[in-house]
């Protein structure tokens, strides 16, 4: 059956850590952690992202980036990603959801938290 967690994890190192097989979706919801703290906890500012990861495809989605950037790997606590041209980079530490982005000269730091898991599992009869 397919499992779509949306807001919370039943278990957020369960939600993590099944990036590392490689399958499915994840969804973060990240805030620029320059204005972090003084902006209201629900409030989504410019500087905010939505990262999500495509494991299935190999592919980042920022929609504060144009394109997507592939995922050039998947480490025990690292996701690491490139674009193609290699004007965009960057990771994400899977064990406190912080994550870090360049796009060209300019360099991004999130603080992100789970907002969607989407698992396509085929169901078992």
């Amino acid at each position: 059956m397919d499992e779509v967690y949306v807001g919370a994890c039943r278990h957020m190192a369960a939600c993590v850590s099944s990036a590392y097989s490689a399958s499915g979706h994840l969804v973060l919801a990240c805030k620029n952690k320059a204005n972090a703290a003084e902006v209201e906890e629900f409030a989504r500012t410019r500087d905010d992202a939505f990262l999500a990861f495509d494991f299935d495809r190999d592919l980042l989605f920022n929609d504060r980036a144009v394109g997507n950037a592939p995922i050039t790997g998947i480490k025990k606590f690292f996701i690491t990603w490139k674009s193609d041209d290699g004007t965009r980079s960057g990771y994400l530490n899977r064990v406190t959801l912080d994550a870090v982005e360049q796009d060209g000269p300019a360099q991004t730091a999130y603080a992100c938290a789970l907002y969607a898991q989407l698992s396509f599992k085929a169901a078992s009869r």
